[in-house]
């Protein structure tokens, strides 16, 4: 190979190095900055901050707890009757909600349900949804609304029950760091509701309020009663 030959071959591959490292450089140039890293992390989701309105509802509610119910005479239960059972009540996703999984045993056998709270910043009141052993679509939405008035927890709207839609008014009172009691009333209207069910949530030992009962989503979390 003649020096011209290789003068051009050289000439050609140094022009061919200039070529690929201008880009890069001209970049450099244009924007005054390097090159952004291809390796930066992207942002991650922002957290909703939970309402004061659901820090008081799980600083109240959660925890371990054993159940008594009562139960008087009724349509449905000519005699009434009693059971017992316990309930795992622990905040929800961030702490924007009060979920709750029940279970109890009475005469008219096993029983499971599953509920959920939380508060509804436009309707400035809380909302909740209910699902259980007993319900024919499985879960029902209360249609209704719950307030504070004092220190008790009040629910009032309307629900079908045993085909008819009656007003129906459930209210957690007697709420005291280790115990509250729940009771369910139901009539035609609001002058005429009956006692339908009491349930009265005892804490049980060791069991553990709003700092030791976190919610799911990889934040610890008791496990559910069996």
């Amino acid at each position: 190979m003649s020096l011209t030959r290789i003068g051009i071959v050289a000439l050609l591959m140094s022009l061919s190095l200039v070529a690929q490292e201008t880009p890069a450089a001209s970049n450099t140039q244009n924007s005054g900055k390097p090159a952004a890293s291809t390796n930066a992390k992207p942002a991650g989701m922002p957290k909703m901050a939970p309402s004061p309105e659901m820090s008081k509802l799980i600083k109240t509610m959660a925890g371990m707890w054993t159940t008594a119910e009562t139960v008087p005479p009724s349509e449905m239960m000519p005699k009434g009757g009693t059971g017992s059972g316990e309930a795992m009540i622990h905040r929800g996703p961030g702490g924007n909600s009060l979920m709750q999984n029940y279970r109890s045993q009475s005469a008219m056998g096993k029983f499971a349900g599953h509920g959920i709270t939380w508060y509804d910043p436009q309707a400035k009141a809380f909302k909740n949804i209910w699902c259980d052993t007993m319900t024919p679509a499985g879960c029902e939405v209360f249609n209704g609304t719950g307030q504070w008035e004092g220190d008790k927890l009040v629910f009032t709207g309307t629900q079908n029950m045993m085909g008819k839609t009656e007003q129906v008014k459930e209210t957690m009172s007697d709420i005291t760091p280790d115990s509250f009691t729940f009771t369910i009333e139901a009539g035609p209207d609001a002058n005429s509701m009956k006692n339908f069910m009491t349930i009265k949530y005892t804490r049980k030992a060791g069991g553990m309020g709003m700092h030791g009962m976190h919610g799911m989503h990889g934040e610890s979390q008791e496990a559910p009663p069996k």
